[in-house]
């Protein structure tokens, strides 16, 4: 191996992220984007949040699923449920709503105080930290 090839970089100080064991936290938005679903039918905001204090671990991934025109003719109870989750997010992370919406830019380094994070298992059979967003106020 010649000196060019070698590239110095402190591997050694970056060990693998891990989760945080079940319980509370301080979570802060860090990165948001918009894309299609993998059907194409509806738009998902990918959402990944921090652990505010805890060093080396994974990033939090959250989905927002924004329901179709085609959602409010087949499914209207469907619809409902994911506009529903939006609304619970937006309030635990204190972003203001309207009945039309919300203004997405307000979610960017959102924070939320003493949220229940659980161990999850998905479909690739790997663990992951997920979070538990509660129901809001009747009226809402």
């Amino acid at each position: 191996m010649s000196a060019e090839s070698f590239i110095r970089v402190a591997m050694g100080d970056a060990p693998e992220e891990g989760l945080v064991e079940e319980g509370r936290y301080d979570l802060r938005i860090m990165n948001k984007e918009l894309k299609d679903s993998k059907k194409g039918d509806r738009k998902v905001l990918h959402i990944m949040m921090i652990v505010e204090g805890v060093p080396d671990v994974a990033p939090i991934m959250h989905f927002l699923v924004f329901p179709s025109a085609a959602d409010w003719k087949e499914d209207e109870q469907m619809a409902k449920n994911f506009v529903r989750r939006v609304k619970r997010f937006c309030d635990l992370f204190g972003v203001a709503f309207q009945a039309d919406g919300f203004n997405a830019e307000d979610l960017d380094g959102a924070t939320a105080q003493d949220v229940l994070v659980k161990i999850d298992v998905g479909d690739d059979k790997e663990e992951r930290n997920v979070i538990t967003v509660p129901r809001i106020e009747a009226g809402m």
